[in-house]
């Protein structure tokens, strides 16, 4: 199957208005998929509409469905698929309720909870989608035994994900002999989360 090469559009101002629907439909509706969907199907259309195609609707809705059966990587789905199903079965078996029994007898503080947070987060660090699953579905009971907002638990899973890929990337660049200092990175990051410097 050969990949179809899509011809460049400068669309201007237009090009903002997929992303700002699909953001707004899903602060809404609460439906991200369906969301993400319309937001592409808005993208294909003013894609269709620039290049003069002839057929707008269903040209629209053909082009969009063959670059996405295009680019599809079975792989990553089927991976990601694994990965929610263990999670889910681990959650619906009880291990997350367990464990968020176990920890909230021995964690005692507020900012126990968050290092401890952190830390499983650098622990379990197999993937980035895993990481998020897992972090996230067992540290929710503790984190919400003592009012840790869900946004700051999101940034504390995606902070410490961060600072993998930086440590993964400074790796690379060691081969290069360019030494760069993190200290900065995770002081901020420990700022934020913390509210203590380190």
């Amino acid at each position: 199957m050969e990949d179809e090469i899509v011809e460049p559009y400068y669309a201007g101002w237009l090009s903002l208005l997929p992303p700002v629907i699909a953001i707004t439909l899903a602060l809404l509706t609460k439906e991200v998929i369906s969301s993400l969907l319309i937001g592409i199907l808005t993208g294909t259309f003013i894609y269709s509409v620039g290049m003069n195609s002839d057929v707008l609707f269903m040209g629209t809705i053909e082009s969009a469905f063959d670059t996405m059966a295009n680019k599809v990587d079975f792989n990553i789905l089927v991976f990601c698929t694994l990965l929610g199903a263990l999670v889910y079965t681990i959650s619906m078996a009880g291990g997350t309720r367990a464990y968020g029994k176990w920890a909230t007898r021995r964690i005692k503080s507020r900012k126990a909870a968050l290092l401890s947070t952190g830390g499983l987060g650098a622990f379990i660090f197999i993937d980035d989608y895993f990481n998020c699953l897992t972090v996230g579905t067992v540290m929710k009971p503790v984190t919400d035994s003592y009012k840790i907002s869900r946004a700051k638990l999101a940034y504390i899973i995606e902070g410490v994900k961060d600072l993998h890929h930086r440590a993964y990337f400074q790796l690379g660049r060691r081969g290069g002999k360019q030494p760069q200092d993190n200290r900065g990175v995770l002081q901020r990051f420990c700022r934020v989360c913390f509210h203590y410097p380190l």
